[in-house]
């Protein structure tokens, strides 16, 4: 799988995530009180940066490697 397809991947599983939180109650499924939603916006966030730039610098690259190993694709469905 490429760098791209990798970030889409798991822009799209953070997508998922957020809208099944929407759906569910937080006292029934999660304990993360805001914090999940949080961190599921700033990787998308971030993905969307990255993906809008035409060439990725070495710092960009950097971030980009800590988002890839913090999702590896097992997490990914």
């Amino acid at each position: 799988m490429t760098t791209t397809e990798h970030l889409q991947k798991i822009k799209a599983e953070c997508e998922r995530l957020l809208a099944f939180s929407e759906r569910a109650t937080i006292s029934n499924y999660f304990t993360c009180e805001g914090r999940c939603e949080a961190g599921w916006r700033s990787t998308i966030a971030a993905i969307d940066g990255f993906m809008s730039e035409e060439s990725w610098s070495f710092a960009i690259e950097e971030s980009i490697n800590k988002i890839l190993a913090a999702w590896p694709t097992e997490l990914l469905s």
